[in-house]
């Protein structure tokens, strides 16, 4: 796979049409931090962000065989991103709208597809959860702690006696391998 970090984009696309997975692996690796900081800029929220991304390489994937560019890739994917972004800021504000037209005038009435979202919701919930167990057992400690109880740097740093940069990097190593199993997860998909 180190090799195809090397190759130009145009070879990886011509590589993902024959249907190359660790193609989309390297692409992956390439523009993922680009994309998500894109997406983070207007959202604000990491798992939105982390979910447009996916989706613009997993609509990458689905595409593979009749992707033509006018461009280059990185314009595309920037595109991609801003597009989804965008549909998510609207379907976010549609339901807004909704729930207040419909919590003003009447009890919310439960969707056809409640079901459906809930099972989804709660298998995202458990893949999660798998790969925060995965984590080594601090750096399990220090995520849980950061994102699950919302404790700063410091306070974490303070609660189990460590430095600040020990948390920063136990966070870092904690994201970098959630992003490695994500991907992994991603792929197998695919499989």
């Amino acid at each position: 796979m180190s090799t195809k970090q090397n190759l130009s984009d145009t070879a990886l696309i011509s590589m993902l049409a024959e249907d190359d997975q660790t193609a989309l692996s390297a692409l992956y690796d390439r523009y993922w931090h680009t994309l998500f900081s894109v997406a983070m800029h207007t959202l604000d929220s990491v798992e939105d962000a982390e979910e447009i991304v996916h989706d613009v390489f997993l609509n990458l994937w689905k595409l593979r065989h009749s992707l033509v560019l006018e461009k280059d890739l990185s314009h595309y994917l920037a595109a991609a991103v801003k597009y989804q972004v965008i549909s998510k800021m609207r379907t976010e504000k549609r339901r807004l709208q909704l729930a207040e037209t419909h919590y003003s005038s009447k009890p919310v009435t439960i969707a056809e597809d409640t079901t459906e979202l809930w099972l989804r919701e709660k298998e995202m919930v458990a893949q999660i959860e798998q790969g925060v167990s995965s984590l080594p057992e601090k750096c399990q400690l220090v995520f849980r702690l950061s994102r699950e109880e919302g404790l700063s740097n410091k306070e974490i740093a303070e609660k189990l006696e460590i430095t600040v940069n020990t948390v920063d990097t136990h966070l870092t190593k904690a994201l970098k391998l959630l992003r490695q199993f994500f991907k992994r997860a991603l792929l197998f998909l695919f499989l």
